[in-house]
C-alpha cells in the first residue's frame, strides 16, 4: 500500500518544484517567456490558473511531436 502524503508535505513538495519551475523558466529566452507570461497574466483573472494550466499542457501535448517548420507565425522563419 502507498503511503498518501499529509497537506503539508504534499505543499512543501510542490513549492519545491515551483523553484524549480521558476528557475527553469527564468533560463529561458525571453522572447519565449515573455509572450507566455503576458498572455497568463491577461487572462488569469477571468479564467483562473487551473483552467490556463490545462490550456497550457493541453497545447503541450497538442504540439509534442512537432518543430518550428509546422508552427505557425515568425517561428516557422526561425526554423535551421
Amino acid at each position: 500500500m502507498v503511503d498518501k502524503l499529509s497537506n503539508e508535505e504534499m505543499s512543501k513538495k510542490m513549492d519545491e518544484a515551483a523553484i524549480v519551475a521558476e528557475r527553469e523558466l527564468k533560463s529561458m529566452s525571453q522572447h519565449e517567456t515573455v509572450p507566455v507570461a503576458r498572455w497568463f497574466a491577461r487572462n488569469y483573472m477571468n479564467a483562473g490558473h487551473k483552467r490556463l494550466g490545462r490550456v497550457m499542457v493541453a497545447f503541450a501535448k497538442a504540439m509534442e511531436k512537432t518543430g518550428p517548420s509546422q508552427w505557425a507565425g515568425k517561428d516557422a522563419e526561425v526554423d535551421g
